[in-house]
C-alpha cells in the first residue's frame, strides 16, 4: 500500500506493509551477516567442502558462473561483495515478509532475515519462534530465536553468538519487554503435551485450578471448537482448558 503525503507542493511517497516493516534487511543486518559470513573476495571451499565465494554466496545455491549474476567479476571488490549479498538476500526476506504477519521494525526484520539467510526458510517456517511472534508473543520469539545453536547435533559457539547478536538486533529499542498471562486450570486434569495437539506425546500435567504462567499462544488442534493453545514452560496445553487470572495486556494472553 503507497500513501502520497503533500506538503507545501512537496510529494512523499511512503511504502507501508500491512505487517510493518517488510524489507529490505537494513545495514544493522547486513553488517551482522558479514561479520559472521566471512569475506573472501576468492572462491574457496567451506568447512563442508561447498565452493563459496564472497559473504556466503554458495555454489550449490546460486550459480557461480563468472561473471557472478552476469555483473561481478572474480576477485570481488567489497562493493560489489555487498552487492552480489543484498542480491542473495532477496528469496530470504520473501521469505520472512510472507510468513511473518506480526508488525515488526527495520531492526526485527534484519534479524529475521540474517537468521533464515543462515537456517533456511523451511526451518523458520516450521519454527515456535514464528508462531510466537505471530501470535504476539515478541520476547518468547526471540527467547526462541537462541535454541537453533546446533548442527550436527553439536552446540558451536559460531552459532551461540550469531542468535545472541541477531536477538540483540531483534530486541533492540526495548521491544521484547517480559508481557505478564497467568490462567488457572478448569478441567480436572490437564496433558502438557509436546506439541499443539492433543494427538502428541504428553511432557506432564496439571491438576484442576493448577495456576500456570502463559509464555505465548499458538495456534493448534481443534478442542471443542478452540484452536489455541498456550505455550508454557514445559509445552503446549488446549486454550479451552484455561481461565486467565492475570494479564499484563498481551494481545495473546487470551483463549
Amino acid at each position: 500500500m503507497e500513501l502520497i503525503i503533500i506538503f507545501n507542493l512537496i510529494c512523499l511517497t511512503v511504502t507501508v506493509s500491512a505487517a510493518g516493516y517488510n524489507g529490505p534487511t537494513n545495514q544493522a543486518g547486513l553488517n551482522l551477516i558479514k561479520k559472521f559470513e566471512g569475506w573472501y573476495p576468492n572462491f574457496y571451499l567451506d568447512p563442508t567442502g561447498i565452493k563459496t565465494i564472497g559473504y556466503g554466496h554458495a555454489c550449490h545455491v546460486w550459480n557461480c558462473a563468472v561473471p557472478l549474476n552476469g555483473i561481478y567479476n572474480v576477485p570481488l571488490s567489497a562493493a560489489n561483495g555487498e552487492a552480489l549479498l543484498k542480491s542473495d538476500l532477496v528469496s530470504y526476506e520473501k521469505c520472512v515478509s510472507t510468513n511473518v504477519k506480526a508488525n515488526i521494525n527495520a531492526n526485527q526484520f534484519s534479524a529475521l532475515s540474517s537468521f533464515v539467510f543462515n537456517l533456511g526458510c523451511g526451518n523458520f517456517k516450521s519454527s515456535d519462534m514464528l508462531r510466537l511472534l505471530n501470535a504476539g508473543d515478541v520476547k518468547g520469539a526471540s527467547d526462541e530465536m537462541l535454541l537453533w545453536v546446533k548442527a550436527g547435533g553439536k552446540v558451536l559457539q559460531g552459532l551461540v553468538n550469531r542468535r545472541a547478536e541477531e536477538r540483540n538486533l531483534f530486541c533492540s529499542g526495548g521491544v521484547c519487554a517480559s508481557s505478564s498471562c497467568v490462567g488457572k486450570v478448569t478441567a480436572t486434569s490437564l496433558y502438557i503435551r509436546a506439541s499443539a495437539s492433543s494427538t502428541s506425546a504428553s511432557v506432564g500435567s496439571l491438576t484442576n485450578g493448577q495456576s500456570v504462567t502463559i509464555l505465548g499462544r499458538v495456534a493448534g488442534q481443534n478442542i471443542s471448537g478452540n484452536s489455541n493453545w498456550f505455550k508454557i514452560s514445559n509445552g503446549y496445553i488446549s486454550a479451552y482448558y484455561i481461565t486467565i487470572t492475570s494479564s499484563s495486556g498481551a494481545s495473546w494472553c487470551a483463549k
